[in-house]
């Protein structure tokens, strides 16, 4: 799915057709009829998109990154330290 509010006819990259895209090299060839443009401004499509991903797929149970966020910063620091050592700030 393409997801464009650029007109092809401007020549601009953003309007470039799937078929385009096969000769650039960008796109499969056997892909290219069920490949999808849409014109469509990103305030519409993204709502729309994104109504469709929560209906269909259940919700996943939450990572609760904040609650673990102490442990997780000493991590990063750790692996910072083993990688470049000590660093000296301004």
């Amino acid at each position: 799915i393409q997801i464009t509010d650029a007109r092809v006819d401007t020549g601009g990259l953003s309007g470039a057709t799937p078929g385009e895209a096969v000769s650039w090299g960008k796109l499969d060839p056997d892909q290219l009829s069920d490949s999808v443009v849409c014109y469509v401004d990103c305030t519409i499509a993204l709502p729309v998109l994104t109504a469709y991903a929560l209906a269909k797929h259940p919700p996943r149970k939450p990572k609760r990154l904040f609650e673990r966020r102490e442990q997780l910063l000493k991590n990063i620091e750790k692996e910072f330290k083993e990688k470049f050592g000590k660093i000296k700030l301004r």
